[in-house]
């Protein structure tokens, strides 16, 4: 039985009430995986494609998805960041004499055609050919409206079991189910977003907070779920400049294209103190070795309530990471490097 595996974010088709059957688990073997990313929104797509192309023995590249995002005053005040963090950003706008309305705007159509290029880009530097494809996703956040990258996963899905591991928003997945809810037993979704699902308080997630409507479609639909929480999981995936410079710089194209966007991510350009989680990984270093660099719990379902805390929901079991073995992950992606030039 052939499997594919795509890089997505989540999104689920309502059913009347809740499965008691076990969430399934990744395959072992050679993954045929099909990625959904936001790549530009941060720099952390990069890294977790560029992770996934040099680890063909375990992950083969079917299509990559070009997921929606945007950008504006009112998403980032208003739910999408972490009041610890949007504190610390007004402090770094404030010492360049900006504030938060110096946030430009964007529209999703906007980010997912930025993506759809960037994911071009990264094909090219990783000498990577996917099977099904490169595909342009929605233009909006909606459930409903289809693109190429909703009919692709439809296509795939509709052929064979598909595990889909999102890095963005889930609208481009929650789409494939809405148009074709009969596909939705046949996916497997690894997503990394947001807070665990015993968190009391709303959800402060770029994620999530953009798609609610369609990260319910997809949790409340017959999908097997793999969810990473981004806050108190995900997070342990941070790294310094230093490292990156030792680990990547001088170690071939694509470590010094690494470096180089890594370099360049703070606003103010000062790396001093300071470190920077690279969230996608995760998604990527759960499929290499799920077992052994994750801690896990099988929860009831839930769904994103209107407040955005998690609530009960009504769609199938889910397989929850708790705990990551940070360093695993890392040491196994520096490995995949040359060693540096002279």
């Amino acid at each position: 039985m052939r499997w594919l595996i795509t890089v997505f974010v989540l999104a689920s088709c309502q059913s009347s009430e809740p499965s008691l059957e076990p969430p399934t688990p990744i395959p072992q073997g050679l993954l045929s995986v099909v990625f959904d990313m936001d790549l530009t929104n941060e720099i952390d797509d990069e890294f977790a494609l560029a992770y996934a192309a040099l680890s063909p023995e375990r992950i083969k590249v079917e299509a990559i998805h070009a997921a929606p995002y945007s950008l504006s005053t009112e998403l980032v005040v208003n739910g999408a960041v972490p009041p610890l963090q949007l504190r610390t950003l007004e402090k770094t706008l404030t010492d360049l004499g900006l504030d938060l309305d110096f946030i430009p705007e964007k529209l999703p159509g906007e980010g997912m055609e930025l993506a759809f290029e960037r994911a071009g880009e990264m094909a090219t530097l990783l000498g990577i050919t996917p099977t099904s494809g490169i595909h342009r996703g929605a233009t909006s956040f909606s459930p409903e409206e289809p693109s190429m990258a909703s009919e692709n996963l439809v296509a795939l899905a509709a052929e064979n079991p598909l595990v889909v591991v999102a890095t963005g928003a889930l609208t481009n997945v929650a789409a494939a189910i809405t148009s074709n809810p009969e596909i939705a037993s046949n996916l497997t979704i690894i997503w990394t977003s947001a807070y665990p699902s015993f968190w009391p308080k709303p959800n402060a997630s770029f994620n999530l907070v953009q798609d609610v409507k369609s990260a319910n479609v997809v949790f409340e639909s017959q999908a097997t779920i793999h969810y990473l929480p981004g806050y108190f999981v995900g997070e342990k995936l941070r790294v310094s400049l230093p490292e990156i410079e030792e680990r990547l710089f001088n170690r071939g194209e694509v470590g010094d294209f690494l470096y180089e966007i890594y370099e360049d991510a703070p606003l103010d350009g000062n790396h001093f103190g300071k470190s920077k989680v690279i969230w996608d990984m995760i998604t990527v270093g759960y499929l290499i070795n799920p077992t052994e660099w994750f801690e896990t719990q099988t929860v009831a379902p839930i769904k994103v309530a209107t407040d955005k805390t998690w609530t009960e929901g009504s769609g199938r079991r889910i397989i929850e990471a708790i705990d990551v073995d940070r360093d695993a992950i890392f040491v196994d992606f520096y490995n995949k490097f040359p060693e540096a030039q002279p």
